[in-house]
């Protein structure tokens, strides 16, 4: 898994960019639907958010995403090793991957820090701003992960309960559940933060339309 990392595999949006994305809307609370643009704090790339289920609601003709829209796309552990966990290719999650993950709670980086140096190196960190890779800091593919947890009145009684977004709607639900504003984050279990870029009724940013429609 070692070697450079490939900045023109995804496109990458600059640090200005990003704060101008998160100053043009953050203020006004606007509803989210499927196709919005998140960023991940420990994330190289922006992802969109994904419709898995029709829950047969919209908002200018776009799909309405609930809390409970967090699913990710389906992985698998090589060897049986979490730190060589990858993403089998199809999306059919709520979300797929943020790129590569920075953060130091990566299973790869943890078990690079515990054995041999270079066992699990990966890929070089690289600068969108510079355009130039960071000599010395490595990262590793992304697979979003979000904690369960467990409720119930006794121990026998707990249940499992899905992740959600924090922060949906006090106000609108669709069968009970809360939808996603652009206010709702989500915490990764290695540290990063996912939040909205867009809603997904707004045109995307421009740099993903020149990339990707040529």
């Amino acid at each position: 898994m070692s070697g450079t990392y490939n900045q023109a595999k995804l496109i990458m949006l600059s640090k200005a960019r990003i704060n101008e994305l998160n100053t043009a809307w953050r203020d006004t609370e606007t509803y989210i639907t499927s196709g919005a643009y998140m960023q991940c704090s420990c994330g190289t790339h922006e992802e969109v958010l994904n419709r898995v289920t029709n829950n047969g609601v919209y908002i200018n003709k776009n799909p309405m995403m609930t809390v409970r829209d967090c699913k990710v796309s389906t992985s698998r552990i090589k060897e049986g090793d979490k730190a060589l966990e990858e993403l089998e290719g199809n999306i059919d999650g709520n979300l797929y991957s943020f790129g590569y993950c920075r953060s130091d709670r990566h299973p790869a980086f943890i078990k690079g820090e515990q054995t041999a140096p270079g066992a699990y190196r990966g890929e070089v960190d690289y600068d969108v701003d510079s355009r130039t890779n960071i000599p010395g800091k490595f990262i590793y593919p992304c697979i979003p992960e979000f904690a369960t947890s467990l409720s119930g009145p006794t121990a026998d009684s707990s249940m499992c309960i899905q992740p959600e977004w924090q922060n949906g709607s006090k106000t609108v639900s669709i069968d009970g559940v809360p939808v996603l504003t652009s206010k709702s984050c989500l915490t990764c279990v290695k540290g990063g933060q996912i939040t909205f870029l867009t809603n997904g009724m707004d045109m995307p940013p421009l740099e993903f339309v020149k990339h990707y429609v040529k």
